[in-house]
């Protein structure tokens, strides 16, 4: 059942294909609002240019969430196999470079059971790039395939809503790298009870959540010395540009913040105007004063609690949870 003749089929899921008009309303949304709930939504950050970007920041050392995370299925990816079951259809979302999937998928492969794993993700060369040299690690895996899916999350969602889709095979989502708590609290429990709560097949998530709550670690984590933080950043107003189809942003007139709150838990990334300016949305002018903040992305830290709450949100049970500390700082794997 393996990949024999070296390629991988990468289906397009997207329901807009190359046309960006919703992500262009919601952009235009985004930055016409009142001062202080301006942002550039964070799915910008994430095409092909942003996904080199971060594979920079998950090789500094000071990016700690790799490494735990990495750490966390090393070493428990076989109880984590043997606990979600026999699922043979196997859906990642956000997968980014799959570098952490791959110990997911050794551990799959020792239990000698045909499964097929779909990589999903924005970026089409990234996912191209990253499935390629899954792959190769992949040479002498016999029983799992891989496939790859170029869409967002809510690309996914519809698919799966057609009951022809896959053919009703019982599933297993991956969502790893945090991605969870980048989300707003509704759109992720909405999101986890969508891929979940279905009747046309039986569904389990393992989720990946960074429960660190040193504050040190994390500023560092999130403004690495070279500037690598800054520059991933910067490509989300570049690519904002391009979707306004417009030279609405000079990253020269913006400048980088990361900021901590224990209250919320929550680690937020802005963009900061370094003087008084104005830029031209769609016909509107949108003044920022010196210091006006222009919210990029956020990433919580949460700990178990949170998680169990969030669940409980989405109207699904947590079934299981794997905690590793490793230097200092948490990272969980959660089953749902």
């Amino acid at each position: 059942m393996h990949n024999g003749n070296g390629t991988i089929e990468v289906r397009d899921i997207r329901l807009q294909r190359e046309d960006t008009t919703n992500l262009r309303e919601e952009l235009v949304a985004s930055l016409t609002r009142p001062s202080s709930f301006r942002s550039i939504p964070s799915i910008l950050l994430w095409d092909d240019r942003g996904q080199e970007l971060f594979e920079k920041i998950m090789d500094c050392p000071q990016y700690y969430p790799f490494r735990a995370e990495l750490a966390l299925l090393s070493g428990y990816s076989d109880q984590m196999v043997i606990a979600t079951g026999q699922s043979r259809l196997i859906i990642e979302l956000g997968a980014g470079n799959c570098r952490k999937t791959l110990a997911y998928l050794t551990a799959v492969e020792k239990r000698r059971i045909p499964t097929a794993y779909f990589a999903v993700d924005i970026a089409p060369d990234s996912l191209a790039n990253s499935l390629a040299q899954l792959l190769e690690n992949m040479s002498s895996f016999q029983y799992v395939i891989c496939h790859g899916m170029l869409g967002s999350y809510d690309d996914c969602v519809q698919l799966l809503e057609d009951n022809d889709a896959f053919g009703g095979e019982d599933v297993l989502f991956l969502w790893f790298g945090n991605s969870v708590t980048n989300l707003p609290w509704k759109t992720a429990a909405d999101l986890i009870n969508h891929l979940l709560c279905t009747k046309s097949r039986r569904a389990k998530l393992l989720l990946s959540v960074d429960g660190c709550r040193n504050e040190e670690l994390i500023l560092s984590a999130y403004d690495l010395p070279g500037r690598q933080s800054r520059l991933f950043m910067q490509n989300g107003l570049i690519h904002a540009n391009a979707v306004l189809d417009d030279k609405v942003f000079d990253c020269a007139d913006w400048d980088f913040e990361g900021s901590w709150d224990p209250v919320s838990a929550m680690h937020n990334s802005y963009h900061v105007a370094k003087r008084n300016l104005t830029v031209q949305v769609d016909g509107q002018i949108v003044p920022f004063t010196k210091g006006e903040k222009l919210h990029g992305i956020m990433s919580g830290k949460w700990d178990s609690e949170i998680v169990g709450r969030l669940c409980e949100a989405a109207g699904v049970t947590l079934e299981r949870n794997w905690t590793r500390p490793v230097d200092n700082f948490g990272k969980s794997m959660t089953l749902v």
